[in-house]
């Protein structure tokens, strides 16, 4: 389990120091706290204790006012993962009000608008969250968003155990958290707001640029990253941040796997290897690696316990989670050191006329073809489930007609008669100068199939 030393019953609201950078401006503890306060007193006017609340805030300050200010007062929060109208007019429907962002055609009320009375005592009123869950939506292998609800004890508690694995000893008073990822997503949740909130680090907005990123490395010491895998992978083509590589003190990956080539890379450059965690929204952080060298195996976090199932599926047993032992879709080889390897995930093995395909497998054959960067292959819906395959070209291959394209389907498909019988391979071919990646760089499933329509 965690370290005694550190559990959710030690986390603290910030009382000092510059929270958070805004504006080109900092600000400080004693601000957020009188915010959150005033935000406090809108949500008593409104009467929505033991109601559920909708949150939804791109800029990151307003979003943790909002968010401490509704887990005081106990309140269940729903996490919208994206902006989209379609998006909010769904979950607005699980709702009694929402908060942040304006959100068109809906019939809940904003909390934002109302004017609190000054309802709360002036002593003693601010507590970090401790009661209420926070649910997020997700979308798994089907593209169809599912809720995740999570409890603040077991966010609390997972924030402590980063602590302990990362940061046991308090970062230099001036350290900034620079993040690429929303914090609408239990990633960018962790390790972009409440982790740096619990260790009195300065969170900076979101960048989506690393040319951004680097402006604003030019005036802090000490940096934490915190990524997504697809703005790794970007970004060692052409690294603007090596020349502040002394300043950066971690970068942290989550999300999606980043691949081992690009974390090399990334090492080699910076001289820092991408602290990549492996987790879900449903089970948190499971376990964390560095790549440096030949090691690239899993280490499970302090607490976790691993064991390895039917057919070398993942079990695991976690303090962030309720049940004893949860079963996982990736497969696993655990060595005698208690590390473990990923082989791939059982829900992406597919049956094409009888025989068994890992789909991962193909993929990673067709990306040493010198004209692919990257693929993906899905089942479309339908009787047969036919395979269909998005490809992400490098820019000297694109075809530029309609026997250019069937020419290199062809090619292709010889190169996966390698080690592919060709019953096996796709029915369905989509050329793009790139994957449809989400913020969280995640592939959009719907995006995907969306090509084939």
């Amino acid at each position: 389990m965690c370290d005694e030393s550190m559990t959710m019953a030690n986390l603290l609201l910030p009382l000092t120091g510059a929270l958070f950078y805004k504006n080109n401006q900092f600000v400080d503890a004693q601000t957020w706290q009188q915010d959150i306060t005033a935000f406090r007193q809108k949500v008593q006017t409104m009467a929505l204790a033991n109601q559920t609340v909708l949150l939804f805030c791109e800029d990151t300050y307003e979003f943790a006012v909002r968010l401490f200010a509704l887990g005081m007062e106990s309140i269940d929060i729903i996490l919208p993962p994206n902006n989209q109208p379609q998006t909010h007019a769904e979950l607005a429907k699980l709702a009694s009000a929402y908060c942040g962002d304006k959100i068109i055609d809906t019939p809940l009320s904003r909390i934002d608008e109302y004017a609190g009375e000054n309802a709360l005592p002036h002593n003693d009123t601010l507590f970090w969250p401790h009661t209420g869950k926070l649910i997020f939506f997700t979308s798994g292998s089907t593209g169809k968003a599912k809720p995740i609800v999570k409890h603040w004890w077991q966010v609390n508690t997972e924030v402590a155990c980063l602590i302990n694995s990362f940061f046991p000893t308090p970062s230099p008073s001036n350290t900034g958290v620079l993040s690429t990822v929303s914090h609408q997503h239990v990633y960018g949740l962790l390790f972009k707001l409440l982790l740096p909130l619990a260790s009195s680090m300065t969170i900076y907005p979101q960048y989506l640029y690393p040319e951004d990123m680097a402006a604003t490395l030019t005036r802090i010491e000490n940096a934490i990253v915190i990524a997504s895998p697809a703005f790794l992978v970007r970004l060692v083509q052409d690294n603007l941040l090596i020349r502040y590589k002394a300043q950066l003190n971690k970068v942290f990956s989550s999300g999606a796997p980043l691949p081992d080539k690009a974390a090399t890379t990334l090492y080699q450059q910076l001289s820092l290897p991408a602290t990549q965690v492996y987790g879900s929204t449903e089970t948190g952080g499971i376990a964390w690696r560095e790549i440096t060298g030949t090691d690239t195996g899993w280490r499970p976090f302090a607490g976790i316990e691993v064991a390895s199932g039917d057919d070398a599926t993942l079990r695991i047993r976690s303090p962030y989670l309720v049940d004893d032992w949860t079963t996982l879709a990736d497969r696993v080889k655990i060595t005698e050191n208690g590390t473990f390897t990923l082989l791939g995930r059982t829900d992406r093995i597919a049956k094409v006329e009888d025989k068994r395909l890992d789909m991962e497998d193909m993929e990673r054959h067709l990306q040493h073809h010198r004209a692919v960067h990257r693929c993906r292959l899905l089942q479309l819906a339908g009787e047969k489930r036919s395979l269909a395959i998005v490809v992400e070209l490098k820019p000297d291959y694109l075809p530029q007609s309609a026997a250019s394209k069937r020419a290199l389907v062809t090619q292709l498909k010889q190169f996966l008669t390698e080690r592919f019988e060709p019953v096996c391979f796709p029915r369905k071919w989509r050329f793009v100068t790139e994957l449809p990646f989400n913020s969280q760089g995640k592939l959009s499933y719907s995006s995907l199939e969306a090509l084939f329509v």
